[in-house]
């Protein structure tokens, strides 16, 4: 079993202004809730392993009340901590997610990958750009894996609990 470098103790919501009105009604997943007013829910308990070819960076502030992580001692800006969990949970539904507001997969992605650097930029990050050519250029890769594995049969969900 894998271990998540981070785990949700709360729900936390996103606002992404390119989803407004995209969705034709609130959409529920496994480790999301999206609403047509552009707000993304990631849900209590959701996990993942942060930036997976590069390093989160060191934790050095206190992030707002509002982001709480089990793993680590505190909640920390200057991290890629919060764009990550982005990332990753709609990285971990694009297909769900693109069929849901009648995009494409490409199209989330670009999605995705936008608000990865905007969030880690707002977070106070260095290198967001950098980062940002990273996922794009390193995303469609993982995905691709990952699709392989679902279609091997293998199940990784529950090591998302």
């Amino acid at each position: 079993m894998s271990e998540w470098r981070y785990r949700l103790a709360r729900q936390y919501t996103f606002f992404v202004p390119e989803l407004v009105e995209l969705a034709p009604e609130t959409i529920t997943g496994e480790w999301y809730m999206l609403q047509p007013e552009g707000y993304l829910t990631v849900k209590r308990g959701y996990a993942w392993d942060g930036a997976s070819v590069v390093p989160d960076g060191k934790p050095l502030y206190i992030l707002p009340a509002k982001f709480y992580c089990e793993t680590l001692p505190g909640d920390y800006v200057r991290t890629t901590t919060r764009g990550t969990c982005w990332h990753d949970c709609v990285y971990q539904h694009l297909e769900e997610l693109a069929a849901h507001l009648s995009l494409n997969v490409s199209q989330v992605r670009k999605i995705a990958d936008d608000n990865f650097r905007d969030i880690i930029k707002q977070d106070g990050f260095g290198c967001p750009q950098l980062y940002w050519i990273g996922v794009r250029l390193f995303g469609g890769l993982w995905h691709g894996a990952n699709r392989q594995t679902k279609k091997a049969g293998i199940d990784l969900s529950h090591l998302r609990r």
